[in-house]
């Protein structure tokens, strides 16, 4: 897991052991360039990490919020809190919305739109709310443009590797489980539309994973709340029947408030999205982590400035 804490200096971040553990894990050879995907997607948010000066007690100091979701942490900074709501009640509305995220997409959740998708063994078209669709078509997309380098359809490796949810095994696996994992790999496998949204499969076995994809947007959920644009997420009206984004309304504790700040920053394990600048006028800053397993250090700072990372 990433972990985030502030300091006299920088934030800093710390690997938990178990993190570390499943690292070492990962380092076995691997057979198959979506299971080596797989391991990146899951490790990269202990590359990435944010900067921040020390924390003061005076007005100028960003207003942070930090949690966990999606089997790792997030944090929020602001240049201030909108006028009228108080740091828990946006809080409050923050972990709401990573939920939804997380009851539609995550694979952890038995009961979640995704793993119902991915135990549906048929081949017609799966009713599902109009951000798993549009999440789907959006990884759909990267594996066309990265020639299928990125593979939302990696869940079978996923799982024999022991990163998902199906278990720990202790042994490598061999060269035929393999050989039949990569059999239910393939993005051109499930199809998706947008109206009414709804995912198919080409082949009933194929599974998908949108841990890579996810998080970051969970990051543009939030960030576009912050921005007073909506939540990004639909209100959902039953299977395929979510309403659109201009309908959306916010929850009556926050439909008062004055303009969002001048600035924000949010990050959901290693996914970072930053608009305008922090309190003093610069922009955001974002430290990129030196690949080393024998110490630890920052490799570059970028400013970000209505950018994502």
């Amino acid at each position: 897991m990433l972990r985030i804490a502030d300091s006299d200096g920088p934030m800093s971040v710390s690997w938990s052991s178990r993190t570390r553990r499943r690292a070492s894990e990962a380092c076995v050879p691997r057979q198959s360039l979506g299971t080596r995907l797989a391991w990146i997607s899951r490790t990269s948010a202990a590359i990435v990490f944010v900067l921040a000066t020390q924390a003061h007690a005076d007005s100028g100091a960003p207003v942070t919020l930090t949690g966990e979701t999606m089997g790792t942490t997030y944090t929020v900074r602001l240049t201030r809190l909108p006028d009228g709501v108080s740091a828990a009640e946006l809080q409050r509305e923050i972990d709401r919305r990573l939920e939804r995220v997380n009851d539609l997409m995550s694979t952890w959740r038995p009961d979640s739109e995704l793993s119902r998708f991915n135990r549906h063994q048929g081949t017609d078209w799966f009713p599902v709310s109009a951000d798993t669709a549009k999440v789907v078509a959006e990884a759909r997309r990267t594996s066309d443009l990265s020639g299928g380098a990125f593979d939302a359809t990696v869940m079978p490796l996923v799982d024999l590797w022991s990163f998902g949810p199906a278990g720990r095994p202790q042994a490598v696996p061999s060269p035929e489980e393999l050989a039949a994992a990569r059999e239910r790999v393939g993005y051109e496998n499930v199809e998706v539309r947008s109206d009414p949204p709804a995912l198919r499969k080409l082949q009933p076995g194929v599974q998908l994973d949108l841990s890579a994809i996810a998080k970051g947007y969970g990051v543009d959920v939030i960030a576009a709340s912050l921005e007073g644009l909506g939540s990004g997420l639909q209100t959902s009206n039953g299977p395929g029947k979510a309403s659109s984004p201009s309908r959306v309304t916010q929850p009556a504790h926050l439909k008062s408030v004055s303009p969002t700040p001048t600035g924000d920053l949010v990050e959901i394990g290693g996914e970072v999205r930053a608009r305008g600048t922090k309190p003093d006028g610069a922009a955001w800053q974002v430290g990129i982590e030196t690949p080393t397993s024998n110490r630890r250090g920052i490799q570059r700072v970028l400013a970000l400035r209505d950018r994502a990372l």
